[in-house]
């Protein structure tokens, strides 16, 4: 049975066919808050498998959505990026928005769903929220407020969702990183990257500089700042599947989630931290290659499901080690890769310090920290690759196999860090 939704009141609706495909089409509309409820997670399917909000505590983008709310002065629709679903097809008449979802997706499924919402659900999940309170907390004022709702309509195949949800959450409103860049607020990040390269991990003759880095939105450079924040986020965020769920989320815990200052505490690790993800994903494919036969090319490596599926072919320079890759590596498994890591700290003193080298251990456990991740993709048969770098076992898994490693290694005396 397929899945419909008709919101009411639509203004400034307009349909555009897909450039690329004229089966393929893109409607853009002004929704009327009120009708927002109606995309929540139990009305419609989600494609996004982050569901909302902890309502005992609120991150700085959703008190920014609900302060722009409660404004009531009609810019709502301007200040926010708004809601984009992928639907087999939708109809607007008469300021009525027919969409249908299909019958290839389940509400309240969200994990692996071929169509649905797929990006704007903090926002969805606010407007309702705010509805539910006493009579007052939310009214119409003067002006009324809208959402900016995209439907995109069509035969998109499971990997086409997947990347675009994958583009839609990963992606970052640049004025916010620009914004923060205007304001300095990336200083200590500076200030450490003019330091001469050092750490656990480095080689001990030395090691070029950092690469350059881009803090403007359109500034050259080899890394953009949040990419680095990210991979900080990685080993400070509570979760470190929050951090790979997006960089705006990453760059919100930077800038004042982080109460117990974790990202600062963490800094200093960054060289290494750089480093062993470069390493990583230069020196995986032979590690994992080396457990059996190799093949031609990325070997058995490169036909494992999440290289074969997800990845790009176009070669990938390291520009922190120097090294170069036959393929772009992918989030959904280099971040969990790397995040494996954190059971290799120690924050017993309030600092984080390494228990043991973090480079030795993966170059002694990587393969079958790979499997890990391997096992997680099998599981999935849609093999979603937004859920796989979001799979809290996972990382659970990956974390606590690099712990047991790291322990048996330092009893043994292994792989040892200076002052430990």
């Amino acid at each position: 049975m397929n899945t419909y939704v008709t919101l009411n009141n639509v203004e400034k609706g307009r349909k555009e066919t897909d450039m690329n495909d004229a089966n393929r089409y893109i409607f853009e509309c002004l929704v009327p808050a009120e009708q927002a409820p109606k995309l929540d997670v139990t009305q419609i399917p989600w494609a996004n498998i982050r569901i909302g909000f902890n309502s005992e505590f609120k991150s700085a983008v959703v008190k920014e959505i609900e302060t722009s709310l409660y404004l009531q002065d009609g810019t709502f629709h301007s200040k926010h990026k708004g809601v984009r679903i992928v639907a087999d097809s939708a109809t607007l008449d008469n300021g009525k928005l027919t969409i249908n979802f299909g019958n290839h997706s389940i509400v309240g499924n969200h994990n692996s769903n071929l169509r649905g919402l797929g990006d704007g659900g903090t926002t969805v999940r606010v407007i309702s929220e705010a509805i539910k309170r006493p009579e007052g907390a939310f009214e119409q004022g003067d002006s009324k407020q809208y959402v900016r709702l995209y439907v995109y309509c069509g035969d998109y195949t499971r990997l086409e969702m997947a990347g675009l949800v994958e583009s839609w959450n990963t992606g970052l409103n640049a004025s916010q990183k620009d914004m923060m860049a205007y304001q300095k607020k990336f200083s200590s990040i500076e200030s450490l990257l003019k330091r001469t390269p050092t750490g656990v991990t480095l080689p001990a003759s030395g090691c070029r500089k950092f690469p350059d880095v881009s803090y403007y939105s359109g500034d050259p450079g080899d890394y953009d700042i949040t990419e680095l924040v990210q991979m900080v986020c990685l080993f400070a965020m509570e979760e470190p599947r929050a951090a790979y769920a997006g960089t705006g989320g990453c760059l919100s815990f930077f800038d004042g989630d982080d109460t117990k200052g974790k990202f600062q505490k963490a800094l200093p690790l960054l060289f290494d931290i750089m480093f062993l993800y470069e390493s990583i994903v230069f020196e995986l494919p032979d590690l994992y290659n080396a457990t059996g036969k190799k093949g031609t090319g990325l070997g058995r490596f490169g036909g494992t499901r999440p290289i074969e599926k997800g990845q790009s072919k176009a070669a990938t320079k390291l520009p922190f080690t120097g090294n170069e890759v036959s393929f772009t590596p992918h989030k959904a498994w280099a971040l969990p890769m790397l995040a494996a890591f954190r059971g290799a700290l120690d924050w017993d003193s309030g600092e984080p310090r390494w228990i043991v080298n973090p480079l030795m251990l993966f170059r002694e456990i990587g393969a079958e920290l790979y499997k890990l991740i391997l096992k997680a993709a099998d599981k999935d048969t849609k093999f979603n690759l937004t859920a796989l770098g979001r799979d809290p076992m996972l990382y659970e898994a990956l974390i606590q196999a690099t712990g047991n490693a790291a322990g048996k290694a330092s009893r043994k005396g292994k792989y040892t860090v200076a002052g430990r």
